[in-house]
């Protein structure tokens, strides 16, 4: 039997929970931090985040119209707001796995704009993947600072 919603909406928890440990840790002199040119700031990385939660929130419910919204997001504002925008989407993510059912996790979902398709499975992999990389590159962001990172597994 494949991977269930339950299984899935366990692990959205866990990866949330540790990168809301590092995201809370960035102070707000640094948001405006990155280690090289051409690089996102800290800032920007949380937007970012933020920003492709939301797309493919918004992507599954255009595939299987589960009456979820996730709403524009200001990529100006401080480190503050971005923070509270990859809460945002967090809770409508939670919103979404309460909603989908595990035959769900099979439909495939359209995506013309990157030429692309996906399972729904797939893209809700994709969602805790692309967080955990780029909570990882934040941990490096602070070592560059010679910062040590906040600690992940606190209990």
């Amino acid at each position: 039997m494949g991977q269930r919603i339950d299984d899935i909406a366990r692990l959205k928890e866990m990866t949330d929970k540790g990168s809301l440990i590092v995201f809370e840790g960035i102070l707000p002199e640094q948001e405006n931090y990155r280690p090289h040119e051409g690089m996102m700031t800290f800032r920007e990385q949380l937007n970012h985040v933020a920003f492709v939660v939301r797309f493919i929130i918004n992507k599954i419910n255009t595939g299987i119209n589960l009456g979820i919204s996730a709403p524009e997001l200001e990529p100006d504002g401080k480190l503050a707001d971005a923070l509270a925008a990859v809460k945002s989407t967090w809770q409508i993510t939670t919103d979404l796995l309460q909603r989908l059912q595990d035959e769900h996790l099979d439909v495939v979902i359209e995506l013309p704009e990157e030429k692309w398709k996906a399972d729904v499975r797939y893209l809700l992999h994709v969602m805790v993947e692309h967080q955990v990389h780029h909570r990882g590159q934040l941990i490096v962001y602070f070592r560059t600072l010679g910062l040590a990172p906040p600690q992940r597994w606190r209990h």
